[in-house]
Formats: C-alpha cells, structure tokens, sequence
C-alpha cells in the first residue's frame, strides 16, 4: 500500500507593493523565495538516489572480459582461467544486479549456455564431416555451429541493453517518488511548497 506524505511550506505572502522572503528547509538545506525570484526551489534530486547506465555497462562488460584479463596476468591466471566459463555464460547478465534484478541473471545464462552447445555440437559435426569426406555431415554442422552463435551473440547484446534500459526504468520510479509542487493554503492564502513522497 502506498502512503502519501505531504509536507507544506508557507514560503511567502503576496503582497502587491511588499515583498516578504521565507526561509524553506528541505535536505539540510535552505532555499530563500520571495516574489521576484521564483527559480530557487529547493533541488529534489537530493531525495533520490539514481543509477548510471555506464555503470551497468561496465558491470556486465567486466564480468565479462574480467577473467580473460586475469588469465594473462601472471600469478592470477590460476584464478581467472576457471573463471573464463563463467563470464562467458553470466558474465553479460551481471548489469541486472545493478538495478536489483538479480533474478533475471539466470534466463540469459541458460540461453547463452543452449547457444555454446550448438556451437560446440556443430563445429564438433563440421571437423568429423570434414575428416570424414561427408560434406552433408560438414554443411549440417557449420549451419548448426553459426546458429548457435547468433543465439549467443542476440542474447549477449540483449542482456547488456535490458540492463542500461532497467536503469532508466529504475530512475524514473525513483524520481515519480518525490514531488515538488507549489500550493496555496486556502485559509491564509498564502503560497507555499508541497513535498508529495511515495513509498
């Protein structure tokens, strides 16, 4: 259930030859309103916390390509090499921990898993068929080998754009959270600020 917090400052009176200044108090901070200067609202963006799509990029890439780089590096190659298969099926999934969708990491691994294998069953075929002189059995398994790598491939950008668009997903319900709007207190007739906050 959702509750609606309303929190309303009296900022100023409107008077026509008189202006009358307020303090507004809002984050720790103070926000001075008169009727000749209406642009200092207070910032609400000190109420919210917003995620970066950069970030879910970086995330899903170094989950990626983090272990290939350990497995160089001497002395924690023996930490990345066994690494190497994990960042291959999850690894571009790993953005969606950013946006507290851990459990869509799952779907896209499996899907990355079903496309490996018909890479490995394929490119398995297209070297026997090869060897072998039976070049339907060599055609059959190159169809199948450049399938599964266009699953792999279409789930592998797929998971990394998902992940930039739940960013923005996330940012937009945090900033429909918090309101700022003018209001008019309709016993003084004074005019004020509402701070609307949606739980």
């Amino acid at each position: 259930m959702k509750y609606i917090i309303l929190i309303t400052w009296v900022c100023f009176l409107l008077y026509p030859s008189q202006a009358s200044t307020q303090n507004v108090a809002y984050s720790d901070s103070y926000a001075y309103l008169n009727n000749n200067n209406l642009n200092s609202l207070p910032d609400t963006s000190d109420a919210i916390e917003l995620k970066k799509r950069g970030r879910a990029l970086g995330i899903a890439l170094g989950a990626t390509l983090g272990p290939y780089v350990l497995a160089v590096i001497p002395g924690l190659n023996l930490i990345g090499t066994p690494l190497i298969p994990v960042g291959f099926l999850a690894g571009p999934s790993m953005g969606y921990l950013y946006t507290d969708n851990g459990d869509k990491i799952w779907r896209g691994t499996f899907v990355r898993l079903g496309g490996s294998a018909l890479m490995a069953l394929g490119g398995l075929g297209a070297l026997g068929g090869g060897y072998g002189g039976d070049s339907g059995l060599y055609t059959a398994g190159v169809i199948v080998m450049l399938g599964g790598l266009g699953i792999y491939t279409y789930r592998f950008i797929y998971d990394i754009v998902q992940s930039m668009r739940l960013v923005d997903k996330y940012n937009a319900n945090q900033k429909s959270r918090v309101q700022l709007m003018p209001s008019v207190n309709p016993y003084t007739e004074s005019v004020g600020l509402t701070l609307r906050v949606r739980f």
